[in-house]
């Protein structure tokens, strides 16, 4: 790696650190000023929901930045094509299949922890809304891809860009008058925009790459499968246990002192 693309993805990583550490300093006030500690709350836990279940792909997507790097210092661009795309077509399906099952069952989990909302937000149908950003899961790949090329700038970049617009866009509703539901629409729309971004970062990388659902076949993704398993239990089992905590305290506090609880963490 040269020494200004080296120069350019540190600067990159604490720009993306700063602004997401910044936008979320900023913009937790205003969310439990508009929404109130209840709503929040049932945000909080939502996304909780939502990030239970994301991290069951992460362990996969740790590894692959690894292997990514290892084919790319080998020269092996078809393997490196091939295992990319599986990889980004089995996030997709997984997706959408984790999409469907949460909100199939969001109102038997709101109803488990006792979390109702209201008749204008139920929050069986926050947690319903939010769960569709799981289709968008397959930027994680892109994103392993980008970091696996050492183009972490590219990656940052549009890491910032999605969060900060997010934001603006999740003020802009609070401040027309919108509430609960329309902040929750919010998330898989910013992850659309997200994956669309990576897509696009993608081709224009130093290795461009496009996701080519010809180069998936049933072999390939069993020993991706199998792949995607070892890496859930070196790193996903590992992080889902120490995210419980957020789902003990909505068990046993009420949602003003989760609202609380969460604003503290943060």
């Amino acid at each position: 790696m040269s020494l200004s693309r080296l120069v350019r993805n540190v600067f990159s990583n604490y720009v993306w650190f700063a602004i997401s550490g910044l936008t979320g300093f900023f913009l937790t006030p205003i969310l439990l000023h508009a929404l109130r500690p209840g709503n929040y709350a049932i945000y909080i836990f939502s996304s909780g929901v939502l990030g239970i279940v994301q991290l069951l792909g992460l362990g996969l997507i740790s590894t692959l930045v690894r292997v990514v790097s290892d084919l790319v210092a080998r020269e092996e661009y078809a393997e490196l094509s091939r295992l990319v795309s599986i990889a980004f077509y089995l996030l997709l399906v997984l997706g959408t299949i984790g999409a469907i099952t949460l909100a199939i069952f969001s109102h038997l989990i709101t109803r488990f922890f006792g979390i109702t909302g209201s008749a204008a937000a139920p929050a069986y149908l926050v947690v319903a809304l939010l769960s569709l950003d799981l289709i968008n899961n397959p930027g994680l790949a892109l994103s392993a891809y980008l970091e696996g090329c050492q183009d972490f700038h590219l990656a940052n970049a549009i890491h910032a860009t999605t969060i900060v617009l997010r934001a603006v866009l999740m003020v802009l509703l609070l401040k027309a008058g919108f509430g609960l539901l329309a902040i929750a629409a919010v998330v898989p729309l910013a992850g659309a925009l997200w994956l669309v971004g990576l897509l696009f970062m993608a081709r224009r990388c130093s290795i461009p790459f496009t996701p080519r659902l010809k180069e998936v076949n049933l072999n390939s993704l069993k020993q991706q499968w199998n792949f995607a398993s070892l890496a859930f239990f070196e790193n996903g089992a590992a992080r889902c246990f120490y995210a419980l905590d957020t789902f003990l305290a909505a068990k046993m506090l009420p949602l003003p002192n989760l609202a609380i609880l969460a604003v503290a963490r943060r």
